[in-house]
């Protein structure tokens, strides 16, 4: 197999999966040079030309399933309230999430519960988990708008911190953790989970 280049790395289009650690992996997919940020609203249609752009190589991973893309470059990506991703506008997706806690809440019994959302985004979903469920929760994520914002009705109490989940959260205590969205953000997502959690 010849070596091809992405990102200026010659690969042979095998790579280690950032999940089980395998080298049985199989590219099926190349799009090169795309904008970094998908959900990344510009001011001006000059800065949205100019937005960083890299490979997309998405890899399948035999072993584990893990679908990554080995082109993925960290430092291109930075997560500030200009990152939107919110889909709750929607009346599909609003139906959607609805069912999903729904769902949750009645598999997990969760009521009157602590429940902390890793990659909350804007805080919709968490707020639909606690006031299905009676709940309180605490949401993680760097593009969250409102530092410091605490939403309180008659059934949930909610807080929302602008940070990454880390080892420096884990006096945290909850019942249940949530975390939507967000894996394939995250290079090697099973080390950072390793990193909170253990």
């Amino acid at each position: 197999m010849e070596p091809i280049e992405v990102n200026n790395i010659k690969t042979h289009r095998k790579s280690i999966c950032p999940v089980c650690r395998s080298s049985s992996t199989n590219e099926f997919l190349e799009i090169p040079q795309v904008p970094a940020h998908c959900n990344l609203l510009w001011g001006t249609s000059d800065d949205a030309l100019k937005a960083p752009r890299s490979d997309i190589v998405l890899m399948f991973c035999e072993n584990c399933e893990h679908i990554f893309n080995c082109a993925f470059d960290p430092k291109l990506m930075e997560y500030t309230q200009q990152y939107e991703n919110s889909l709750h506008f929607s009346q599909l997706f609003q139906g959607y999430a609805k069912e999903l806690a729904k769902r949750l809440i009645e598999t997990y019994n969760l009521h009157g519960k602590s429940i902390i959302e890793i990659g909350c985004g804007k805080g919709e979903f968490l707020t639909l988990l606690c006031e299905m469920g009676g709940n309180q929760g605490v949401g993680f994520d760097p593009s969250y708008e409102n530092v410091g914002k605490k939403i309180s009705t008659e059934s949930a109490k909610i807080t929302f911190i602008k940070d990454f989940y880390s080892e420096r959260y884990m006096d945290y205590k909850c019942d249940f953790i949530c975390c939507r969205h967000v894996l394939e953000h995250i290079q090697y997502p099973s080390e950072q989970f390793r990193k909170a959690f253990y």
